[in-house]
């Protein structure tokens, strides 16, 4: 019964380790097939390079010129950053200039004292709606303490002019960004055709791959199959047993007339041993596999290869030259508008400045000028006052001399008193 046990666990593993070899063969023809498909594929690199080359020149004439656009045009927004840089400097240190000049309060209350003396202070054609404009839209109070000049100006709208100035370069950027991996995204396809693992290589070289790949690929199929007939060659030696004992199949198994049973022991023996060896046997196989795996991956290179077809530049074409359209056509002259705008903002601001040092003279020069008539005035008031005491002195002597001599309705007038005469300064 021992025998007939031991038989069974033969045939069965036989049997199980034969079809999962089979199996697994089965495996590596199909990525044997795909490795045949990888060296076609390389053999075709061969006969059509020479018309990929033609192709790739012309892409490489293309990104080149992309390039040199691009050159062009990073040189033009490297001027035009400096021009940014070079303004916004000039503003902000005229903007300190501003911050640090004091309006004293007694020229602030004037200023608020008379509505009429704004444009003449600060020109009868100010804009005062301009981003420009460098009075405030509401006076300060009188009860306010001293300010500096920048406390005049219209804060939002230089804001906004920065915010404006920002943005535009923003966009810039963007389209940029865009525009300098045109040229790239056309080299990257051209490099597919003529790299391997980021190195060149030559029409010698792809023959050497497919040499090699084909040998090793052969080899494999072979030992793999040197295995399939092993196994084989085991499992017809277990199926001659189990039919000496007098089993047509594995159902067999288990009957009890005396008539089953293996009559050669050490034959049985020998295929026991044999037997324990085709785990290992499988796992070779497998490893057989894999290395057909490794092989069929070793024709893929991390940039894949494409031999028959180069992608039509035409989109990338059109693509960097609608981003370079819209930077040179609107990025660029809006950009330039805003530069002008800050460099007129800056001059008026200087302006500003310099009108408020006219302003300080011309406050002062009015003063003294003020003083000057007063002065004068004062004088003349006296000089009125002496006149109408003396008039009236030699008004009375005469009424007291001759007027009882006079009939009243005579000269009515004579007795009236004198005109009064007011010299002042008027507000």
């Amino acid at each position: 019964m021992s025998s007939q046990t031991s038989l069974l666990d033969l045939v069965l593993t036989s049997k199980r380790a034969l079809s999962q070899a089979q199996h697994v063969r089965s495996q590596v023809l199909l990525v044997r097939d795909k490795v045949d498909q990888g060296c076609s594929l390389w053999a075709e690199t061969i006969a059509t390079k020479a018309e990929r080359q033609h192709q790739l020149s012309v892409l490489s004439g293309i990104s080149i010129k992309m390039q040199s656009e691009n050159h062009q045009l990073l040189g033009e927004l490297e001027k035009a950053n400096e021009t940014r840089e070079h303004l916004l400097l000039s503003l902000s240190q005229t903007l300190l200039s501003l911050s640090q000049t004091i309006v004293p309060p007694s020229i602030h209350q004037n200023l608020v004292a008379s509505s009429s003396s704004l444009s003449s202070l600060f020109g009868d054609n100010l804009d005062r709606s301009s981003t420009r404009s460098v009075v405030a839209s509401e006076l300060p109070s009188s009860k306010e303490k001293s300010k500096t000049l920048r406390d005049f100006i219209d804060e939002q709208g230089l804001d906004r002019l920065v915010d404006e100035l920002d943005l535009e370069q923003e966009a810039i950027e963007t389209e940029l960004e865009v525009l300098l991996s045109l040229p790239s995204s056309v080299l990257s396809s051209t490099d597919a055709v003529i790299l391997l693992n980021g190195k060149v290589i030559t029409d010698r070289e792809i023959e050497t791959i497919i040499r090699k790949t084909k040998a090793e690929r052969s080899k494999i199929v072979e030992a793999v199959e040197q295995e399939i007939d092993g196994l084989t060659r085991h499992w017809e030696q277990v199926s001659r047993a189990m039919k000496e004992a007098g089993w047509e199949n594995e159902a067999d198994h288990g009957r009890d007339d005396g008539r089953y049973g293996v009559e050669d022991e050490e034959e049985l023996q020998v295929l026991m041993e044999d037997t324990a060896h085709l785990p290992l046997i499988l796992n070779d196989i497998e490893h057989m596999h894999q290395a057909m795996i490794r092989l069929d991956s070793s024709l893929r290179p991390p940039i894949a290869i494409h031999p028959l077809t180069v992608p039509d530049p035409t989109p990338t074409l059109n693509q960097h030259k609608a981003a370079h359209q819209t930077i040179i056509s609107a990025h660029l002259p809006n950009l330039q508008s805003k530069f002008q705008s800050v460099e007129d903002l800056n001059t008026s601001f200087i302006q500003y400045r310099e009108a408020f040092g006219a302003l300080l003279l011309e406050v002062d020069r009015r003063e003294s000028a003020r003083r000057e008539r007063e002065h004068v005035v004062s004088g003349w008031q006296e000089i009125m006052r002496k006149w109408e005491a003396e008039e009236d002195e030699r008004r009375s002597v005469f009424l007291e001399d001759w007027a009882d001599s006079l009939p009243a309705d005579l000269c009515p007038s004579i007795g009236e008193s004198m005109e009064k005469w007011d010299i002042k300064l008027s507000e």
